[in-house]
């Protein structure tokens, strides 16, 4: 094991003021229900001048993303790993040989794509890249190549790094891992080779028992949270997707019955309670995708837009606690705009 270090960084009052930030814990403490739906700037690491988020864990106490330290937003210029937000985004520090940043658990621990950085510094090394996923207990899943197949893959918090495949169930030789709860349910997908290239939503029980949810199509996000699992569908129509772009849908595995997602929003996160963070990409006006994004919520059916406090910027929402925080960044659009990590807190 090798051991990460774990650098403090500057206080939240240099970020947001005395009186804003008065506000914050306030709601905080009451659980975030009472004030105005507003959006909370997070603190940056010294040096760095933006952030974007990449998710928060079900709780809303860790929240994880990658940051930028030069002044053009390169895709060379992002940083893997950055940043972990503490107590709901008040602290932040920077992460190391995280490998990129994936998740973060109730723990503290961080997922990156071929390591864990435990909440306590040491690192575990996993035996192959590809891990996409986190639970509170410390156990991850993803998908690898395995003799030339595509295969889901779990990494048990007790096995130091080793990995075990799921079984399949039948042959497949495109399937994946992409979420797990933390009861240790994990939901992924098998392929279908007729039509090809259609993927079939599974869910593994920790007894090692699956079963499949809804017909064929070409899932491109899962999100486990509790019972409730997004499936999200690419948003273009695909001559092999028998399903319109609407047809993401949010599961309650539970009884089995999902609900469908309005049109228009990417959902990227979704918590216990079935409520769901994305944002809007459709010009309100027409049906071409806008190349401005706005963060949004969908709950009880509804799309409910979040403010992006005040100039032009567009918004993305990467992540909802299940007491409903939302994490996610605005974008300033002027010449030399910044990226700025938030939480939306009241809505």
């Amino acid at each position: 094991m090798r051991t990460a270090r774990w650098v403090p960084l500057g206080t939240f009052a240099t970020v947001v003021s005395l009186a804003m930030a008065a506000g914050w814990f306030l709601s905080a403490a009451a659980g975030f229900p009472l004030g105005r739906c507003r959006a909370v700037e997070l603190p940056l690491p010294h040096g760095y001048i933006g952030a974007d988020i990449v998710g928060m864990d079900p709780t809303g106490q860790y929240i994880v993303g990658s940051g930028y330290r030069a002044k053009k937003y390169l895709n060379d210029l992002l940083l893997p790993g950055c940043c972990l937000w503490r107590d709901g985004g008040r602290r932040v520090s920077t992460v190391e040989e995280s490998g990129g940043t994936e998740a973060v658990n109730a723990r503290g621990d961080v997922l990156g794509t071929d390591r864990i950085l435990r909440a306590g510094g040491t690192v575990v090394r996993l035996d192959v890249w590809g891990a996409k996923a986190l639970n509170s207990r410390g156990d991850a899943v993803g998908t690898v190549i395995e003799s030339g197949l595509q295969v889901p893959v779990i990494w048990d918090a007790d096995r130091a790094g080793k990995r075990r495949t799921l079984e399949p169930g039948w042959p497949s030789d495109h399937s994946g891992a992409e979420a797990i709860n933390d009861d240790g349910v994990v939901a992924g997908y098998l392929s279908h080779s007729d039509p090809p290239g259609l993927h079939t939503v599974t869910v593994w029980r920790p007894d090692g028992s699956w079963f499949q949810l809804g017909d064929p199509g070409l899932t491109d996000l899962l999100v486990l949270r509790g019972d409730m699992l997004l499936d999200r569908r690419p948003d273009s129509v695909d001559v092999y997707d028998p399903h319109p772009p609407d047809a993401t849908r949010i599961w309650n595995l539970r009884n089995r019955t999902s609900t469908l997602v309005p049109r228009g929003v990417t959902l990227q996160d979704v918590n216990s309670s079935g409520a769901a963070a994305g944002y809007l990409g459709f010009d309100p006006g027409g049906e071409e995708k806008s190349a401005i994004t706005h963060a949004a919520l969908v709950r009880d059916g509804r799309i409910v837009r979040l403010p992006e406090a005040g100039g032009d910027r567009s918004s993305v929402a990467m992540a909802i606690s299940d007491d409903g925080v939302v994490a996610g960044t605005l974008n300033d659009l002027d010449p030399g705009g910044r990226r700025r990590p938030v939480v939306w807190l009241g809505c």
